[in-house]
């Protein structure tokens, strides 16, 4: 009886073993999530919920490039891709000064896409985009993505994203503090 016993013990320290190694892997799926645009997610099952709630309301989105900043006039400007529902989109936002929120409104497939921008050096070096989208004054999803240019054609290993629910809409300033404070699972 007692080697029963001590089987049964043994079976189910090995089924919780197993249980919580493939809680794990779920999480760690999450956490190296990325984005269209190859970027990491900071927020793993947060931006999972946001992402399924937004297909659920017929908007399936993502960033899916940011482009190096351009010389216009006496600014910068950026150009960004967005997929919505299957299609690709582009958005520019222009910055005459480091730390200038520079935005845009623009509407795609019947939702308004709220765009802002900030350069956070002179060479706007990291750029930060965030996209609100509501359809009816109502919130749906917002977007956002930190991306450092590099200029010699290599990858990037800072650049961050995430994803927000209707209920969670954050401002840039707060955003911008997410991704400083971030460490993420490349």
């Amino acid at each position: 009886m007692g080697i029963v016993k001590n089987a049964k013990i043994y079976l189910y320290i090995v089924v919780a073993a197993f249980a919580l190694s493939a809680c794990a892997k779920r999480d760690s799926d999450f956490a190296a999530r990325k984005n269209g645009a190859g970027a990491p997610i900071v927020n793993g099952q947060q931006a999972a919920n946001a992402d399924a709630a937004a297909a659920a309301a017929g908007y399936n989105v993502d960033i899916m490039k940011i482009q190096n900043p351009v010389q216009s006039g006496n600014g910068l400007s950026v150009i960004s891709t967005v997929s919505v529902n299957s299609k690709q989109y582009q958005i520019q936002t222009t910055h005459y000064q480091t730390g200038q929120i520079s935005s845009t409104s623009q509407s795609f497939d019947g939702a308004t896409f709220e765009v802002s921008g900030v350069c956070g050096s002179d060479t706007c070096s990291p750029y930060y985009l965030v996209i609100s989208i509501t359809r009816n004054n109502q919130r749906i999803k917002q977007m956002a993505m930190r991306k450092y240019f590099t200029y010699t054609g290599e990858v990037s290993t800072r650049d961050l994203a995430m994803s927000l629910g209707a209920n969670e809409f954050m401002t840039m300033q707060d955003i911008i503090n997410t991704f400083d404070q971030a460490v993420v699972a490349q």
